[in-house]
């Protein structure tokens, strides 16, 4: 071969290296020196570029191509090298069409032939595609001006240049530039050609070749950018970097030379500025095994991981040593400060280890586990117990010496405990090692982390068999004495019950002996009474008829009151329980009380601000507040001070627990204080009961403050009573606190009719015929229409019938079925019918509220004609209205 294919082909690596040994004189396209200039381009284009290439020319196709092409060429490189490709071209291209490949230069390499003169370009299709001219008109030629028009603006001059340059001195030229394409996407193309001459010297052409490098600079682009986030990466992060190079001395490592290191190295270990340095200069006590590790990675490629403490720095660091290129003996050393880690692993490894050496001087079973519940230690204890290998009960193998009897319920608390992180505890039966089984009391704790995660169990086993035994021992003793205590139990109970007996025959009799008493003068004054008037009536004479009709309505009034203080003290009196504002109340009463006490007892009311509403009867809390005033009066006969006051009062359980009776809340209390004579405790204890009283015959029933305190608990409330001899009294009522909006309707007591009935009907129906007959007979008088019945079965006859009903006036007493049922069943039959409900006890109507529906309403027994003669009007009233 000649000297000029030796230049014409120098470099290019293997391929070069082949096309330098070729017989070119055997060749179609001849001596390389003979080529034209546009093969040569084009030649030393493929040879020098860094990507595959290729490119093949002529009639004949003989191929040209790099050693980053030769891959693609698979079997038929090296033969194809320089060798025309009719024979493969075709296969060849079809394999390339179905391969995802980054190469396309083989495509869009063009060639093209300057003719100065003329100024115009003769290019092939390549070319003209490449500089977007229409193939056919480029091949005729077309001006240079259309190829040079897609050139960058900023790359125009430096391109003209170097073809001035070359056209003045001959010699070949390069230049790289960018172009926009046909699509308007922007290459990177690198321009290749030589000038031609005529005889006289001057340039009349000029020949060469374009090559499309885009992809070799889009590489370059990522390649940088990616260099550029590895600068940023490798100085921004915070652990330690730095590139060595090893040194082996007869064949070991015995030093390393720092590279490169980021600021992250010098901030951890206090090394500053060592690039340039050796190790062993900086840290001359710097251990051999540092050497041995780095320099097995360095010769094997093996990463390694391991943990380090550097005294220099005082400090663990976590250090990751791996291979990387650029020089055959250099590695690339990470490592992360993990001093604190370091620390706490040391203090939770001797925590363990003390937590362990704890439990192995236990007698009890001890066992840990991780949060999974799965058991993984357990102290010596067990394994001498058990007579198992240590690791044969771990994960569930502590199940096998498990009662299987006690293992399903084991097995649902642990887990239990697992899932809500609640502790573990639980008996059962563990196997021993001769085989015999003991109970066991089995607690487990969870360790959890600052913010509650659950990392470990702790758990121990502690033997309760002889314990079990000895309550077993106990329980068969206790069932031997059964039958002792039972008959023993049973004769104190008949003693207690005949205890409790006779001291309630005492209480009734002295109820009763009190009721006989008061109701035996009562009567006496209303028969007395009743017997003069007929008298009177008789002999024709009337003197004295009203005076006797008095006394005998006086009486009646009273027995009245006293039925009424006993159903208060029972509490089954009728109460219109509503919310009240206890404040106004008291204030309307000022001076009703000061009226009751005199002149020689002085009033002071205290009031709370922004007082609770209560939950009460209004009419019977005045009554009981004059009551108590009454009481303090009496007892103070020289005079002496009255205090009411108001206050809100939460009791809590504690504030409960020593009385009897009451319930914790919220409460309005009502306190009644005085200066008088005070009570012993053995007269406070019996304050409440019924009949029971220290002042003198006939000036008192003892019926006060126990109608107080039925009427209170029957509200929902308590009473307490506080008194010492001399000192005074204070009676406390807690009425319960109420949301509901507090009632302004008036409390007065019934009015006269204003006027008569004029016809509507009234349906009477009361077991009680004299009771049936004065209603029947006034409703009459009034000018009212009525119909009666003596029970309920003969009032629902009249109520399916066509009769015209205005109202429904009836006894809740009624036997069979109620008043109350009744009125529902009527309602029925006349679903806007008005209800007046008359009663002298009944259980179910003691809170109005909770008894009365709508359009309904009720009168206590005993009540005068006028106040049947009001109510009645006010609901017909309503009905015409």
């Amino acid at each position: 071969m000649m000297a000029g294919a030796d230049s014409l082909l120098a470099g290019g690596g293997d391929a070069g290296a082949r096309l330098r040994a070729l017989d070119w004189a055997s060749s179609p396209l001849g001596q390389p020196e003979t080529w034209p200039v546009a093969l040569k381009s084009a030649v030393r284009s493929v040879l020098e570029a860094q990507t595959p290439m290729m490119v093949v020319w002529g009639s004949e196709q003989v191929a040209f191509y790099n050693d980053f092409y030769a891959p693609e060429m698979g079997a038929r490189h090296p033969g194809a090298l320089g060798q025309p490709t009719r024979r493969w071209w075709t296969e060849m291209r079809q394999a390339r069409d179905l391969l995802q490949r980054t190469l396309t230069n083989a495509e869009i390499i063009g060639l093209w032939d300057w003719r100065i003169p003329e100024d115009t370009v003769f290019a092939d299709a390549k070319f003209c595609m490449l500089y977007g001219v229409d193939p056919a008109r480029g091949a005729a030629g077309a001006p240079i001006a259309e190829f040079v028009g897609g050139v960058h603006p900023d790359d125009r001059k430096r391109l003209t240049d170097t073809i001035n340059h070359s056209l003045r001195t001959g010699e070949p030229f390069g230049s790289e530039y960018r172009l926009l394409d046909r699509a308007g996407g922007l290459r990177h193309v690198l321009a290749r050609g030589q000038a031609e001459f005529d005889a006289a010297g001057a340039a009349v052409a000029l020949t060469g070749a374009s090559i499309d490098i885009t992809p070799q600079r889009q590489a370059e682009l990522a390649r940088r950018e990616s260099q550029e986030r590895y600068r940023s990466l490798f100085t921004s992060i915070d652990a330690g970097f730095c590139i060595v190079d090893m040194i082996f001395e007869a064949g070991g490592p015995i030093d390393y030379v720092f590279v490169e290191v980021n600021p992250a190295f010098e901030r951890h270990t206090g090394v500053i500025a060592p690039v340039g340095q050796r190790i062993r200069t900086i840290d001359p006590g710097a251990e051999q095994s540092r050497f041995d590790v780095y320099g097995d990675v360095a010769r094997t490629g093996n990463s390694a991981r391991f943990e380090r403490y550097y005294p220099r720095s005082g400090k663990w660091f976590d250090v990751l040593a791996f291979k990387i290129g650029g020089s055959p003996d250099r590695i690339a050393i990470l490592f992360n400060d993990v001093t604190d880690n370091k620390a706490a692993e040391l203090k939770l490894r001797a925590s363990e280890t003390q937590f362990r050496t704890f439990a192995q001087a236990m007698p009890n079973h001890v066992w840990t586990a991780p949060p999974d519940g799965s058991l993984d230690w357990f102290n010596t204890r067990v394994y001498e117990y058990s007579g198992m290998g240590e690791g044969e009960l771990d994960g569930a193998g502590w199940t096998a010496i498990v009662h299987p009897d006690d293992l399903p319920v084991v097995g649902e608390l642990w887990a239990a405990s697992l899932a809500t992180g609640r502790p573990y505890e639980t008996e059962f039966r563990l196997r021993r090692a001769d085989g015999v089984y003991r109970w066991h009391i089995a607690r487990a704790a969870p360790i959890r982390t600052e913010s509650g995660e659950v990392t470990r169990w702790v758990g121990a086993n502690t033997d309760i068999d002889d314990q079990k035994t000895a309550v077993q021992a106990l329980a068969d003793l206790n069932a031997s004495l059964e039958s002792h205590v039972d008959a023993r139990t049973r004769e104190l109970m008949a003693a207690e019950e005949a205890l409790r007996q006779s001291q309630k025959m005492e209480a009734i009799g002295q109820l009763t002996g009190g009721i006989a008493h008061d109701f035996n003068n009562l009567m006496t004054g209303i028969i007395s009474a009743l017997s003069l008037v007929r008298r009177r009536l008789a002999s024709g004479k009337s003197e004295d008829v009203d005076r006797f009709m008095a006394a005998a309505s006086a009486s009646a009034h009273r027995a009245a009151a006293l039925t009424h203080r006993l159903l208060a003290f029972s509490r089954q009196q009728s109460l219109d329980v509503r919310a009240v504002n206890i404040s106004e109340l008291v204030l309307g009463m000022r001076y009703l009380l000061n009226q009751t006490l005199g002149e020689n007892i002085s009033l002071e009311v205290d009031l709370q601000s922004d007082l609770w509403p209560a939950l009460t009867d209004a009419n019977q809390l005045e009554n009981a507040i004059l009551n108590l005033a009454i009481n303090a009066r009496d007892a103070m006969p020289r005079g002496g001070q009255l205090s009411v006051a108001l206050a809100n009062r939460h009791l809590a359980l504690v504030d409960t627990l020593t009385e009897r009776d009451e319930k914790p809340g919220d409460y309005v209390e009502v306190s009644v204080s005085d200066t008088g004579e005070g009570m012993s405790p053995e007269v406070m204890a019996k304050a409440f009961e019924p009949f029971f009283t220290t002042k003198p015959i006939g000036q008192g029933t003892g019926l006060g403050l126990s109608m107080i305190y039925g009427f209170v608990r029957q509200s929902g409330g308590h009473v307490r009573i506080d008194s010492k001899v001399g000192k005074g009294t204070r009676v406390a009522l807690f009425l319960p606190r109420t949301d509901q909006n507090v009632s302004r309707e008036a409390r007065t007591a019934p009015a006269a009719p204003i006027s008569l009935g004029v016809g509507e009907t009234v349906l009477v129906v009361e077991d009680d015929p004299t009771v049936r007959l004065m209603a029947t007979a006034a409703l009459q008088d009034w000018g009212y229409r009525f119909l009666q019945a003596s029970n309920a079965q003969e009032a629902i006859l009249i109520l399916r019938s066509a009769e015209p009903i205005d109202l429904l006036l009836t006894d809740v007493g009624l036997p069979t079925i109620d008043g109350r049922q009744l009125a529902e069943i009527a309602r029925q039959y006349r679903p806007d019918l008005r209800v007046l409900f008359m009663t002298g006890y009944a259980e179910k109507a003691a809170r109005r509220g909770e008894f009365l529906g709508a359009g309904m309403d009720l009168l206590t027994k005993p009540f005068s004609l006028d106040e049947l003669a009001a109510k009645v009007r006010e609901i017909i009233g309503e009905i015409i209205g």
